[in-house]
């Protein structure tokens, strides 16, 4: 808790920004029980009886703008005991970034700015992040997705 008669103020705006893609995931696992042997009572322990091991998993690639990217869901179940299914997911996944990043970031489009974008730029005085005073920071920045300034 804070102190009495102290001010908490949000400092991470770069939090606040909406992020261009967000991943969904899910696993699924059989759940086999465990054979022990009875624990020391005398000493810190914990019961084991389940292992959770993962047996399908789905995920989806949301976009901030489905006109910009629009995927389906990426669906595996295992069709043996020796899939490793956390595997095939990371390697699925990152199959899917490079792919988001060769078609969106590895080549930044230039930014698209009309006179009313110029407009507003000059005629700013608030930061439309933090919402604090300009002065003479400025600066031009444009969705690398949309080109919009």
């Amino acid at each position: 808790m804070p102190a009495p008669e102290t001010m908490l103020e949000f400092e991470h705006y770069c939090r606040s920004m909406r992020v261009s893609f967000v991943v969904y995931a899910d696993f699924e696992s059989l759940i086999k029980p465990m054979y022990t042997c009875q624990p020391d009572p005398s000493k810190s322990y914990r019961n084991a009886y389940q292992k959770h091991t993962p047996s399908s998993f789905c995920y989806y690639v949301k976009c901030f703008d489905d006109k910009v990217y629009s995927g389906k869901p990426i669906t595996f179940t295992i069709e043996n005991e020796n899939d490793d299914v956390a595997d095939i997911f990371v390697r699925k996944l990152e199959e899917h970034t490079k792919d988001i990043y060769q078609r969106f970031f590895k080549y930044p489009m230039p930014m698209v700015i009309t006179a009313f974008d110029k407009k507003k730029y000059k005629e700013a005085t608030i930061c439309h992040i933090c919402e604090k005073d300009l002065d003479n920071d400025r600066a031009r920045d444009h969705c690398h997705l949309t080109r919009i300034f």
